[in-house]
């Protein structure tokens, strides 16, 4: 969130049901306490996911922040589980009619990030972008919807760009693009590629670390056919476990991956131990071992 704030030279305010919004960055010499600000009418259900997005990229227009979850209107405007908030207008827009169209579960964006040619990427529980037929993935170009191949049969619950370009995603699915993809699948810009046998169950959270590995977490307790307790890597041929993984978890085990500066994994959600490191809720692969943040959290970490 960091780099969102960044981008968006804003400063962030935070809502009630996950939702986020932007306000005019306040004065220098304000101190560290929290101040009344203007607030900006959110959305009337919950939202599970934010990225900032530049419209022209190198042009003009500054960044706007992207907001997917299950709601159906943003700022009171109609915008079915994806809208667009313009800090620099403070107005809420949405992106065509939107991603709709699931036939079971709870319709909802789950993830989104931007490709490296600017295109936004949401995946989720929807059978719909716009108009256009797209199986719980689709891509924004900035004037239309556009669909990943037949898509994925189940819901997309992340996204992650590989080094080269590539789209990584994540989810519920068993079949991307008609391909046997086991709970995670890779998009080379034509097709889906499987990563080997993948996942037993749902991949909730992809990263990269630096050496080019593809780090899943999730409901898994194998990934290839290899143990692996909710947390695995994939080397490019194989599937290989992070220790002993974690363990005593609760809904959900992997919520969250981020690669800090050093190149350590944190790794957040709702566990007790990580390999067999005492570390609640959050903890750093270093990629070797595990270690702990302190004592850790007393809740699930989600971000």
């Amino acid at each position: 969130m960091g780099s969102l704030a960044a981008s968006l030279t804003a400063t962030l305010s935070i809502g009630l049901g996950g939702s986020l919004c932007l306000t005019n960055s306040l004065p220098a010499q304000c101190g560290t306490e929290w101040v009344a600000v203007a607030g900006v009418p959110g959305t009337e259900h919950w939202a599970y996911c934010s990225t900032a997005w530049d419209p022209d990229g190198p042009g003009p227009r500054t960044p706007v922040l992207i907001l997917g979850g299950m709601f159906q209107t943003a700022g009171g405007i109609r915008a079915e589980h994806i809208a667009m908030f313009d800090p620099a207008t403070g107005s809420w827009s949405p992106l065509d009619a939107g991603l709709t169209g699931a036939s079971t579960g709870f319709m909802a964006t789950y993830a989104l990030l931007t490709l490296p040619n600017g295109d936004l990427v949401a995946g989720g529980n929807f059978a719909l972008a716009g108009s256009t037929a797209a199986s719980n993935i689709a891509r924004w170009d900035g004037t239309s919807w556009k669909p990943f191949g037949s898509g994925m049969n189940g819901a997309v619950s992340a996204l992650c760009v590989a080094p080269n370009g590539d789209l990584l995603a994540g989810g519920g699915f068993t079949l991307a693009g008609g391909v046997s993809a086991q709970g995670i699948a890779r998009w080379d810009g034509a097709s889906w590629h499987a990563f080997g046998s993948g996942t037993n169950s749902t991949v909730t959270a992809i990263a990269v670390v630096p050496n080019g590995d593809v780090v899943a977490g999730g409901w898994f307790t194998s990934a290839g056919g290899t143990p692996a307790n909710y947390i695995a890597r994939w080397d490019g041929a194989a599937w290989h476990a992070l220790g002993a993984g974690l363990a005593q978890t609760a809904a959900p085990p992997v919520s969250s991956l981020a690669v800090l500066p050093t190149g350590d994994l944190a790794v957040g959600g709702a566990f007790n131990f990580a390999g067999n490191l005492l570390s609640p809720c959050l903890a750093l692969w270093t990629g070797t071992s595990w270690s702990a943040f302190g004592s850790g959290a007393d809740s699930t970490v989600d971000a």
